[in-house]
Order: C-alpha cells, then structure tokens, then sequence
C-alpha cells in the first residue's frame, strides 16, 4: 500500500533526523546534492527521450530530488509546503504554452 505524501514527507523528516542531516546538515552542501540528484534525473528523462533506458532510473531521480528538497527544506527550517505554495501563487495567473519542442513560451502583455 502506498503512503500518502504527507506520510512519506513524514518518514523523510525522521530518516534525517535518525541521520544528523536536519542537525549537521548545511544549506549548501545540500543544495549540491540537490543538484546532483536532479541531474540523474535530467540524464534518465534524455535516456527516456531516446527510448535507451527505462522508468525506473527516472523515478529513482524524481524521487530522490525530493527527499533532498524534503531535507533541504528541513535545514533551512522552511515548511515544503509553504515553498511549494509560495511558488504556485507566483505561477498560477502566468499566460502561455508549451510548444512543440517542449519550451514554454510565456504571454506577453502588449
């Protein structure tokens, strides 16, 4: 049975405090990890694009960036929730679309 997300960011919450990451942990050096990890996942979605590797890789990198935006989120004694909040109110009201080749093509006001 899967856990709901509030379950898992729970559990991520005391794996790293089990861990010293909420303690020890320092913004930038978790910020690097974030990066990494995205950049795994980065590689996996190109792999994908080119139809060389499967799912998993992809959901490995997903769902490790995550955990590391869980962890960071925790250094920096900000609430996930509030961050992602914070950036959909920023977004939500922004015009345009995503074309063809995939990039988001933003509305101007003219």
């Amino acid at each position: 049975m899967k856990m709901t997300l509030e379950t898992l960011i729970g559990a991520i919450h005391q794996w790293g405090r089990e861990r010293g990451i909420h303690q020890n942990g320092r913004l930038d050096s978790q910020a690097e990890k974030l990066v990494e990890e995205a950049n795994e996942t980065f590689e996996a979605a190109k792999k994908l694009a080119l139809s060389v590797a499967g799912w998993d890789e992809l959901m490995d990198g997903i769902g490790d960036t995550f955990v590391v935006l869980v962890q960071l989120c925790a250094i920096a004694g900000i609430e996930l929730e509030e961050a992602i909040d914070r950036a959909y109110l920023e977004i939500r009201d922004r015009k345009g679309f995503l074309n063809e080749d995939g990039v988001f093509v933003k509305e101007t006001d003219q």
